[in-house]
This record gives C-alpha cells, sequence and structure tokens, in this order.
C-alpha cells in the first residue's frame, strides 16, 4: 500500500436519511447551489447601477460578471481532487462560508477593482457548491430514488436563471445593489448550520494523496484562457484581435499539454479516466448542446424586449416568470419517471416542446404582445425536466460512488462551457445577422418624392426611418438565431438514440 493510500482516513459508515431529516438535509445542500446559480445572472440588470455607484464606464461593469464566471470554470473540474484531498463534506461547508463572508463583502465594497477581485473569490467558492451539491444529494438519497434526488438538484438550477433577472431589478430600484449579494447572508448561515447538524449522514473521508502542481497550473491556464477569450470575443471583434488570437492560441496549447501530461501522472487533478465511460461522456455533451440553446433563449430575448420593444430591465426579468411555472412540478416528477420508460422518449418530447418555443421565439415581431412571450416561456420552461434531468441521470448512473464528485465537476464544467459558447455565438450570430437583414433593408426602402421635396421633414423622417430598420433588423437576426437553434436541438435528438434505453445501476 502506497503512503498515500495508508494515510486514507478511516471508512466513515454514514447515517442514512428519511423523512423530514432527508428534506432538511437535502434543502441544506441545495440552497448553496440556487445561491451559486442566482449571482451568475442577478447581477446582469443591476450593472448599470453599479457602473454608476463605482464611477466605472458601462464595458468595465461586465467584468463583474467575468471574474466570477472565470474563476467559477477553473475550480469546476478541481472538485473531485479536492473532496478526495479534503473530505466531500469539509470542502462544501468551507465553500458554503467563502462564497457567504464574499457576499457580505461585496456588498459593502466602495471601489470598482475592490469588487471584481471580490467577485473573483466569490466565483472560486461558487465553482465548488455546484458540483458538490449534486454530488451529495445523489448521495444521500437510496439508489432507488436518484432520480428524484437529481431532479429536485436540477429544480435548483434551472428556476435561479429566470429568478436571477427578476429579483436582481427589483432589488436594485428598491433597496440598491448591494442588497443583491447581502441576501445570501441568511440562508448560507442556515445552509452550514443543517450541514453541521446532519454531518453524519454526509460523506467526508479523504485521502491526502500529492499534490499534481504541474497539472493545476496548465488547467488553471488554460480555461482561464478559453473563458476569457469566449467572453470578450464578441466585444473585441473575435480573432481580428491579438489578444483573442493570443487567448485561444494559449488555451488550446495548455488544455493539450494538461492531457498529456495527466495520462501519465499517479495523482492527477482531474480523473480524465471517467471519460471512457460512454454514457457519462455522451451524456455531458448532450447536457451541454441543450444549454446552449437554453442559455440563447436566456440571453437574447431580455436584451431585445429592452431594446427593441421599450421595456425596462424589471420587465424584462418579469416577462421571463412563466418559464418557473411548469420546472415546480415537473422537475420532481420525472425524476420520478425517468427509471420505468427508455431515455429517447423524455429527450425526444423536450427535444419537440424546446423546439416549438425556438419556433415561437424567432417568429417575433416588433409589437409582439404579451401573451405571445409568456406562452413560449411556458413552453420552454416546460422542455426543460425532460432533457436536463434524464440526459443528466444517465451521465451519472454508470459512475461509482467514490468518483461522484469529480464526475459532477466534470460535467457541470461541460454545462458551464455550453453556456459560455452558447452565449459567444448566440451573441455574435446576431450581430452578423442584424448588419446583413440591416443592409438589405436599406436597399429595398426609397424615400417617397415628397419626403425628399420636404426639406423641413427630411432629418426627422430620416431619423425615424433609421430606427425602424434598426429595430426590424434586430428582430429578423434574433429570429435567424433561433432557427439555428432548432437544428441544433433536432442533431441533440438523433444522438440520444446511441445512450441506452434504460438505466442501469452504477458498478460497485
Amino acid at each position: 500500500m502506497s503512503k498515500s493510500e495508508s494515510d486514507a482516513s478511516e471508512k466513515i459508515d454514514l447515517v442514512p436519511l428519511q423523512g423530514l431529516k432527508l428534506g432538511l438535509a437535502t434543502l441544506a445542500i441545495v440552497i448553496p447551489n440556487f445561491m451559486n446559480v442566482l449571482d451568475t445572472t442577478i447581477a446582469v440588470v443591476s450593472l448599470p447601477a453599479m457602473a454608476g455607484s463605482l464611477g466605472s464606464t458601462p464595458s468595465q461593469s461586465t467584468w463583474i460578471l467575468t471574474s466570477y464566471t472565470v474563476c467559477l470554470a477553473v475550480v469546476l473540474p478541481l472538485s473531485g481532487w479536492l473532496s478526495q484531498r479534503f473530505g466531500e463534506l469539509q470542502v462544501f461547508v468551507f465553500s458554503i462560508l467563502g462564497f457567504t463572508l464574499c457576499s457580505a463583502l461585496c456588498g459593502m465594497s466602495s471601489g470598482f477593482y475592490e469588487l471584481v477581485f471580490i467577485r473573483a473569490l466569490q466565483g472560486f467558492s461558487g465553482g465548488l457548491l455546484l458540483p458538490l451539491s449534486q454530488s451529495l444529494t445523489l448521495r444521500i438519497f437510496p439508489q432507488e430514488k436518484k432520480g428524484l434526488a437529481l431532479g429536485l438538484w436540477s429544480l435548483s438550477s434551472a428556476l435561479a436563471p429566470v429568478l436571477g433577472p427578476i429579483l436582481g431589478g427589483v432589488i436594485t430600484d428598491n433597496w440598491g445593489w448591494p442588497w443583491i449579494f447581502f441576501i445570501n447572508i441568511p440562508f448560507g448561515l442556515l445552509s452550514i448550520y443543517l450541514c453541521l447538524l446532519y454531518r453524519r449522514s454526509l460523506p467526508s473521508e479523504h485521502i491526502k494523496t500529492p499534490v499534481d502542481f504541474q497539472g493545476l497550473m496548465l488547467l488553471i491556464g488554460g480555461i482561464v484562457c478559453l473563458q476569457l477569450a469566449l467572453d470578450r470575443g464578441q466585444e473585441m471583434d473575435w480573432l481580428n484581435a491579438i489578444q483573442i488570437r493570443i487567448f485561444f492560441a494559449v488555451a488550446v496549447i495548455s488544455l493539450l499539454v494538461f492531457v498529456l501530461w495527466e495520462r501519465d501522472e499517479p495523482h492527477p487533478v482531474v480523473d480524465l479516466g471517467l471519460f471512457r465511460i460512454g454514457t457519462f461522456t455522451l451524456g455531458s455533451l448532450l447536457v451541454a448542446g441543450v444549454y446552449i440553446t437554453y442559455i440563447t433563449s436566456m440571453v437574447l430575448y431580455p436584451i431585445w424586449l429592452q431594446s427593441v420593444m421599450g421595456y425596462t430591465a424589471t420587465w424584462s426579468g418579469l416577462v421571463l416568470a412563466p418559464t418557473l411555472l411548469t420546472p415546480f412540478v415537473l422537475m420532481p416528477l420525472v425524476g420520478k419517471l425517468v427509471n420505468r420508460a427508455p431515455i429517447q422518449w423524455f429527450v425526444l418530447l423536450g427535444v419537440i416542446l424546446m423546439a416549438y418555443g425556438m419556433y415561437l421565439h424567432g417568429s417575433a415581431w416588433v409589437g409582439l404582445d404579451a401573451a405571445h412571450i409568456a406562452w413560449s416561456r411556458v413552453i420552454i420552461g416546460t422542455s426543460m425536466p425532460f432533457l436536463w434531468v434524464p440526459l443528466t441521470v444517465v451521465s451519472l448512473s454508470q459512475v461509482p460512488a467514490d468518483k461522484m464528485s469529480s464526475a459532477t465537476g466534470l460535467h457541470n464544467f461541460m454545462r458551464m462551457l455550453g453556456a459560455s459558447v452558447g452565449t459567444a455565438v448566440s451573441v455574435s450570430m446576431w450581430d452578423h445577422r442584424t448588419i446583413y437583414h440591416r443592409s438589405q433593408l436599406v436597399e429595398s426602402v426609397a424615400m417617397p418624392q415628397s419626403a425628399m421635396d420636404a426639406q423641413s421633414h427630411t432629418v426627422e423622417q430620416l431619423a425615424l426611418l433609421e430606427l425602424e430598420i434598426q429595430r426590424q433588423a434586430t428582430t429578423l437576426s434574433m429570429n435567424d438565431t433561433f432557427y439555428a437553434m432548432i437544428v441544433l436541438l433536432l442533431l441533440i435528438a438523433v444522438v440520444s438514440f446511441a445512450l441506452p434505453a434504460r438505466i442501469a445501476a452504477p458498478p460497485n
């Protein structure tokens, strides 16, 4: 036996939870995940208020989001290694504490760069909450209820992106932007208390393995550069900017060297062997694809509502609220039923619903009524449980229990990468198609001769015409982007037939 293995702590027999205790323990685990996902979106509508308060420009203020997402992406694949070295429960509680403390410091920040730095620290803590909450939720439920467990966890992850813009707008308008961070404090403290209360039922064993410093640096460098390239690419015109070319080059080289290095490393920081599990690899890729389509609707629609339809930030958040109506019921229900029917049935139903929702989004026009918007959001919200829950369950179904924290970290990293790619690609496509449609509309529009003769009205009419052309071009290009998402969804439906029809029990 190696020295590192001899240092392993004794395996602790976990006390099974039932009834109210199981419910409270589940609450303690999913609340931090909800807080983390919420904080990736709640600050979006508050950026103008933060920029004005802290003396930064609008473009600088986006670093409040970028610093958080970059650091979150960096730490996601490391969750398994950290849990193995320090203990799953210990890392989870420490992450909640760090996240809560950073929330308090964010709210008290008096300078822009101070806030960006603290948001980066908060991202490191949040990146661990996401996979560990999923892993712990699966660990405390019996095998026959894994689908229900994942349904409850998925509910917290699905609702937070929708509630984020709503809460961000309401809180900022009524109490000021610091309170979007202060609201995390009581929930974080409650979760820590409940985790410690039921600590005998949560896994805490650990092994003191050596630190693969070289692999760690390669991974951090690769992910940071990749995330920066995706986050800043649109703003800097992608590969036309030398900075973006450098980011992509460093990311590709670092990650390729990292994979080669980890193959022969006895104590890797990321268990790449998980990708040898076919269901894990394929399921994670499909979840990333689903998230590309979902995040596209979450990013483009609010921007379009504000820039074209004249909605305020608060109302653009509220108009997304119908997305929440069905997941409350369907997430746990699909979790219960996922073992009783072929996976492909759920995925096909989810693809049909999501594609219909994208079609409704792609049929938007200037002057669209609220009923159309609400109905399209209900359809998209209904589709997510049928896609997210089964694909996540099948992804983790063949993962051994001792590798679950590593698997959830990699799985959620793939999902977050899908979100970053979806945001970058959809916004870039939207901008390029807007230029195309604008040129087409300009060519097809001719100023009436009567207007040309009336010199006193020419400037005003030209301004109104220019505004209308821009609104129409923006709307048409958004529609094109949503139609492209339908093609991706059809591809997901076809590839899903490579998954096993039934979910098998994991190896011992």
